[in-house]
């Protein structure tokens, strides 16, 4: 009889543990109607906390929230750490039953909602002591405007940019401190059709810039919209640009410098030393598996053009275009009097039939476009995965240099180098 009950009592220890180890706990008397769920999700960054206001876009909790009609709504909440792409949640004592529906998406310190299921609607089964697993791809919920506009002229005091849907306005201002002009609108919900209006005003008050233009903000998807328009006394061009995800990028122009429909692409634009006076340089890669040659070559700064003659490029090779002769930069590169300003340019290279064939315009010092906030003489470096003209348009994918440059030991960079 002895021998019988510790039988008993090995094969209750025994089917405790394997509960314990497939279902995550042992259940209680009480929770035997009950079973858990097992969330692995994986975020889709869209980085907006690397601009300077990280209290509107950064996120901290994970929010699982399962109902049912013959159930209360059960919620959860779970501490994730930001910027990490992949996230685990356990939620117990889900009571079991079919046509459990569940959401799953991330927020914000201030409640707000970041990121939101891939799936619209999620509803399961919950099966008594069972844990369920749950697979799921979160994408961002809102996004934001980034909106960098050249040639301000001296007339013009402040700008005024505003997206107006059906429901709601998102609106805000900058200040013209600078020919150049950025900042952005902020938590615009993905899918939102509105409008988008851009003004520029005068000290008293007068509009003598303004534009407007209808979209559908994507917090996903990727696209470009570029609207040109006329208006006294000059003219504003603006690209729009949505990049995947939660990005969309205006730039405009009130002078003579104007965003490009469209880049060739023979070569791109991948490294830009514009903090280092006398050292300053363009690199440019050729991107095919043939050498490319150019009779003519035209490097567009802010509207002043730099002609380069017969230039070859090797194939997958690298070319610099610096403010002078630099020892270190080798036999690759040519003294062109590029002149690059620390709080941004306009940089374009041209055919001579002024067609573009690659375009970035990039803003310095401490920006919330994205763009790496250089200190000392360091350049920013385009990530190899960003390698095409549509990539190199956006600052989150540029990063500072780190690796002191052979030859001068006061610069960072990697002219002419992967």
């Amino acid at each position: 009889m002895k021998n019988r009950s510790q039988k008993y009592l090995l094969i209750s220890a025994v089917i405790s543990i394997l509960i314990f180890i497939f279902c995550g706990k042992i259940p209680t008397k009480s929770e035997g109607n009950s079973g858990s769920l097992e969330i692995r999700c994986l975020v889709l960054q869209s980085q907006l906390a690397k601009t300077a206001r990280t209290e509107v876009t950064a996120y901290d909790s994970l929010i699982v929230e399962i109902s049912a009609s013959d159930m209360p709504t059960l919620r959860t909440s779970h501490k994730i750490a930001m910027g990490e792409p992949l996230c685990e949640a356990t939620v117990p004592a889900v009571p079991s039953g079919t046509g459990r529906a569940v959401k799953i998406y991330t927020i914000n310190k201030m409640g707000l909602v970041i990121h939101t299921d891939s799936i619209s609607s999620r509803v399961m089964k919950i099966e008594p002591t069972v844990v369920t697993s749950i697979s799921a791809v979160l994408v961002p919920a809102a996004g934001s405007i980034y909106i960098q506009i050249g040639n301000v002229p001296s007339g013009v005091d402040s700008i005024f940019a505003s997206f107006v849907s059906v429901d709601s306005t998102w609106a805000t201002h900058a200040n013209r401190t600078s020919p150049k002009v950025s900042f952005s609108i902020d938590r615009i919900p993905h899918k939102t059709k509105g409008t988008l209006s851009i003004a520029g005003v005068s000290s008293s008050g007068d509009t003598l810039y303004f534009t407007s233009q209808e979209m559908v903000f994507s917090a996903i998807v990727s696209s470009s919209i570029p609207i040109y328009f006329q208006t006294l006394p000059g003219e504003i061009s603006m690209q729009i640009s949505m990049r995947d995800p939660g990005i969309t990028v205006v730039s405009g122009s009130m002078g003579n410098a104007s965003p490009a429909d469209t880049e060739s692409g023979e070569l791109l634009i991948t490294e830009i030393m514009y903090n280092a006076n006398n050292s300053e340089y363009i690199e440019v890669y050729n991107p095919q598996s043939s050498a490319v040659l150019f009779d003519t070559l035209i490097i567009d700064i802010d509207g002043a053009y730099r002609i380069i003659t017969d230039l070859q490029i090797g194939a997958k090779g690298y070319h610099l275009f610096g403010r002078m002769a630099f020892p270190w930069l080798g036999d690759a590169a040519d003294s062109t009097g590029i002149d690059l300003a620390s709080l941004g340019n306009w940089i374009t290279l041209r055919k001579k039939d002024m067609k573009v064939i690659d375009q970035v315009i990039f803003t310095g010092g401490s920006n919330t476009l994205q763009w790496p906030n250089v200190a000392g003489d360091k350049s920013i470096i385009l990530l190899q995965p960003a390698y095409d003209v549509k990539s190199n348009n956006f600052g989150r994918n540029w990063i500072t240099a780190s690796t002191v440059i052979e030859g001068n030991s006061a610069l960072y960079g990697t002219p002419g180098e992967e």
